[in-house]
């Protein structure tokens, strides 16, 4: 009887010695393995000092001489990595206009309404940004064909300096005469 007994009990310590197991197992392959990275579509958050400032300024200034330029393409890329050091300075705007002039509008849509989302009132103060990402939004839906989103962009730049530009006031009564086409298309 005592065997029999012997065996019963240790039978009922056998879950337990399993997990201690697999936990011993978990924690030497946390020591190992590397920490997690993020993935292109993950945030990063991490605190932004004033040398981060004064070399988002930096990269900015020079994007914008390459952009003023012409420079299109190595502008976009000053105004990536300033985005990388204060994404707040308006590099998303700047990066947005260069796309689209690169005839990338579907960056360029995405780069201005992420300028949208993180524009800040005093954004607004500056000329050179307000109406900025709508007027790049405007003309990449334009450009894509939804005539209804360019007009409701370009009903938004109207007193920024973007609403005097001679090609944005054609291709807005373009699309704005395209979007009442398509809106009495659609109710017949």
């Amino acid at each position: 009887m005592g065997a029999a007994k012997h065996a019963r009990v240790s039978s009922g310590h056998r879950p337990f010695c399993i997990l201690a197991a697999a936990l011993a197992a978990s924690f030497a392959f946390a020591a190992v393995a590397p920490a997690p990275t993020a993935s292109a579509n993950e945030k990063v958050f991490r605190k932004v000092t004033a040398e981060d400032n004064e070399q988002a300024r930096a990269l900015l200034a020079e994007g914008d001489a390459l952009r003023k330029a012409g420079d299109y393409e190595a502008a976009a890329k000053k105004y990536t990595r300033a985005i990388f050091y204060n994404e707040y300075l308006g590099g998303y705007a700047f990066r947005a206009l260069c796309r689209m002039k690169l005839g990338d509008y579907d960056g360029a849509a995405t780069d201005a309404d992420t300028s949208m989302h993180l524009r800040r009132a005093k954004d607004l103060l500056r000329p050179d940004m307000n109406g900025l990402a709508e007027y790049v939004a405007g003309i990449c839906a334009y450009e894509k064909g939804d005539n209804t989103a360019a007009e409701a962009y370009f009903q938004k730049i109207e007193g920024t300096p973007y609403a005097k530009d001679p090609d944005v006031q054609r291709i807005r009564q373009e699309a704005a005469a395209k979007a009442v086409a398509e809106r009495a298309a659609k109710a017949a």
